[in-house]
C-alpha cells in the first residue's frame, strides 16, 4: 500500500490522501479528495463521529452504497458526483462549472454550457444532498435561475 498524503487533519482520524493500492486490492483507485478513516483500512470500526459511507468496497471492487457524492468546502463551494459527471457551485462568485469525468477525469474544461440539462438535473441532486446532511447553505440568492 502506498499513501501519498497531501492534507493531515488533527481532530479525528481523517485524512486527504492520493491512494494507490497494490496487494490485495486489484481495483486501484485515486481518491482525491476523500475522505475516509485510516482505522477503516486497518479493519477497526470507525468513529462515531465519521460521517459517510465505506469507500472500501470500492477499492476492493464491489458495488458501490453511494447513488452520489456530495462536497461542502466551507460557505463557498458545494459539488455533486453522479454517473460519471461532477456539478461545482461557487455561490459567492456565482458560477457553476460541469465536469465529464469519464473524458476529462483531471476537470481542465468546463462543458456546462453544452450540458445544461445535465447541470440542472445535478443541481436538483445537490439540493436534495444538501437537505440530506443539513446544510443550511442557500444556492437560491445565488442561483435563482436553478429554482
Amino acid at each position: 500500500v502506498a499513501v501519498l498524503v497531501s492534507e493531515r487533519r488533527v481532530v479525528g482520524l481523517v485524512l486527504t490522501a492520493w491512494l494507490a493500492w497494490t496487494g490485495a486490492f486489484e481495483h486501484a483507485r485515486l481518491l482525491d479528495p476523500a475522505r475516509y478513516s485510516p482505522a477503516e483500512l486497518a479493519e477497526v470500526a470507525a468513529p462515531e463521529h465519521v460521517q459517510f459511507q465505506s469507500l472500501l468496497p470500492l477499492l476492493k471492487g464491489e458495488p458501490s452504497e453511494y447513488t452520489a457524492i456530495y462536497g461542502a468546502y466551507q460557505m463557498s463551494q458545494r459539488c455533486i458526483v453522479k454517473d460519471g459527471w461532477k456539478l461545482i457551485a461557487y455561490p459567492k462568485v456565482p458560477k457553476l462549472l460541469l465536469f465529464d469525468l469519464n473524458n476529462d477525469p483531471l476537470e481542465m474544461k468546463d462543458v456546462s454550457g453544452q450540458h445544461s440539462e445535465r447541470v440542472q438535473t445535478l443541481f436538483q441532486g445537490l439540493l436534495e444532498l444538501q437537505k440530506e446532511t443539513g446544510d443550511a447553505l442557500s444556492l437560491e440568492a445565488a442561483f435563482p435561475e436553478m429554482f
